[in-house]
């Protein structure tokens, strides 16, 4: 192990860590890394270290990846062992790697993919050679659907046009883009917040006599999901195979599907409310928009930088940026 990095109690973050304080965002030190795999994605950016593992529930691979403009892989559930990771939700929780690179994220993934009996929802299937597949592709034979609902539909304006961007490149380099319908993307992140909330109160439930001891962003967590009744999660359970029937006649006639990875950038840590345009909301009314659904149906996600976002960034931090390329 080279370092111990910040993250937050059990993947839920906030602002500021209340025992170990803020991780700033490298390329903005006045704004946030993001929750959870905070720490991972700011040392990835700040060039310490080429490769580290993260943990993602609803977006804290993923959601970090983007403010910090690293590469962040959520896998297919079961597909990375998490013998060892202390879960917050069982049935969505995901273990991944963060990277600077796609080519260094297939070489990583290969390694810390495969069956292991100590955890009894890993797949028992044979790992690719992911860094192989990388080479010699012909996009000319790839099928992308772009979402017609829910992704685009509240997204920040720069955030849409770098995802435009990478789009329209993949077309010149040979894919062919075609809409698809995900129409019940509504849902996804009642059925993910009910999930989330009830198997966190299962699981942690004897915290509850120690919420003092706790970061204050969990026990927040952990006091709300109280609330949730054994009905709302059997409902929750029942309602994601609606989303997992979305995506699969979706994929009947596509490869991928090609959206935000996040859709805002990184929110000052001192307010922590998101620029949605002119409007500010609260980051976690809208930061696991696009990933959350992908905890959800358990399917494979990958965020990539597609550009440098203004908002904030230092011109110390922009300059490098640009000179790295």
């Amino acid at each position: 192990m080279l370092a111990k990095l910040l993250a937050f109690e059990f993947g839920s973050g906030g602002a500021i860590n209340t025992h170990f304080g803020p991780m700033p965002n490298p390329w903005d030190l006045t704004r946030t890394a993001g929750g959870s795999s905070s720490g991972s994605a700011a040392a990835l950016a700040a060039r310490y270290m080429p490769v580290t593992v993260g943990t993602d529930t609803g977006g804290s691979i993923r959601a970090p990846a983007s403010f910090c403009g690293i590469t962040g892989l959520k896998p297919t559930f079961g597909r990375v062992p998490r013998k060892g990771i202390m879960p917050l939700s069982w049935t969505l929780d995901h273990a991944g790697p963060m990277t600077r690179s796609v080519a260094d994220n297939a070489l990583v993934l290969g390694v810390i993919a495969g069956y292991d009996d100590r955890d009894p929802t890993c797949l028992k299937a044979l790992v690719d050679d992911y860094f192989g597949l990388l080479s010699g592709a012909d996009l000319r034979d790839l099928r992308l659907g772009m979402p017609s609902e829910w992704f685009f539909a509240i997204c920040d304006p720069e955030i849409e046009a770098g995802a435009r961007r990478a789009i329209s490149i993949l077309e010149a380099a040979g894919a062919q883009v075609v809409e698809v319908s995900l129409p019940h993307m509504h849902l996804s992140e009642v059925i993910f917040w009910t999930i989330q909330f009830s198997e966190c109160a299962s699981l942690h439930e004897r915290t509850l006599d120690r919420l003092a001891d706790c970061d204050v962003s969990f026990a927040e967590q952990l006091v709300r999901s109280t609330f949730d009744s054994g009905m709302d999660y059997l409902h929750a359970l029942r309602a994601r195979h609606i989303l997992q029937l979305d995506f699969e006649a979706a994929f009947k006639h596509v490869d991928a599907i090609i959206a935000p990875g996040c859709p805002i950038a990184a929110p000052p840590m001192e307010t922590m409310l998101a620029e949605l345009g002119n409007d500010h909301v609260p980051w976690l009314e809208v930061a696991v928009r696009c990933t959350a659904p992908y905890n959800v149906t358990g399917m494979p996600a990958i965020t990539v930088p597609t550009g440098l976002n203004s908002k904030g960034a230092a011109d110390e931090y922009f300059n490098r940026g640009q000179a790295a390329g």
